[in-house]
């Protein structure tokens, strides 16, 4: 019996691994986002800063030649701009996509590992002694504490990222059910407070 509860656990700390896998890559496709909307925001603002410049010049331009091309030159820097909106809307689509899978990966590793659980937790009642009972809370409340906090990181993370509202966050994304109920270990309960007492 002792083997099977070593078993179970050594899968409940490979399912936590994988959710640690796909958290940091949630965590790498979200840096991702957030540079380069960064980065398209500087390229933005400096072409609407130039075409502000152009603008002042063409409006205080005294010779009919120079007005021509300053305004030659400000309708390509418009055009400019409106490129550069369409790349930067084309990219954050792409990456929007690559955290979709991310996070799809992330609620789909702790769905699996809250089910594991229940197993897990199972086992731990029907082999737990009162000097083991401190150890094994500890272990189980650490395992469900990882798979708590990380479908709460993914949940805020497609609430951020809008894939979802903040009013949706108890429904289904993409099969898993975003309100499931958290892990929690009761495992303290197979003893009474008396029995406890003294371990």
């Amino acid at each position: 019996m002792e083997n099977k509860k070593v078993e179970l656990t050594k899968g409940m700390q490979e399912k936590v691994s994988a959710i640690e896998v796909a958290k940091a890559n949630v965590r790498t496709v979200s840096a991702d986002i957030v540079e380069s909307q960064e980065v398209a925001q500087v390229a933005l603002s400096a072409l609407e800063a130039e075409l502000a410049d152009k603008k002042e010049e063409k409006a205080s331009a005294t010779d009919i030649v120079l007005a021509k091309k300053v305004a030659k030159e400000v309708a390509e820097i418009e055009e400019n701009i409106e490129l550069q909106l369409g790349v930067n809307e084309a990219v954050l689509t792409q990456k929007k996509v690559d955290l979709d899978e991310a996070l799809t990966e992330l609620l789909n590793a702790t769905k699996s590992a809250r089910f594991f659980f229940t197993a897990v937790e199972a086992e731990y009642k029907a082999t737990v002694s009162l000097r083991s009972l401190k150890e094994d809370t500890a272990t189980l409340q650490a395992f469900a504490s990882t798979v708590n906090q990380a479908t709460s990181y993914a949940v805020q993370s497609l609430v951020k990222f809008g894939f979802i509202e903040q009013k949706d966050t108890s429904s289904s994304y993409k099969g898993v059910h975003l309100g499931s109920s958290p892990c929690h270990s009761r495992l303290e309960t197979v003893f009474t407070p008396d029995a406890r007492r003294g371990y």
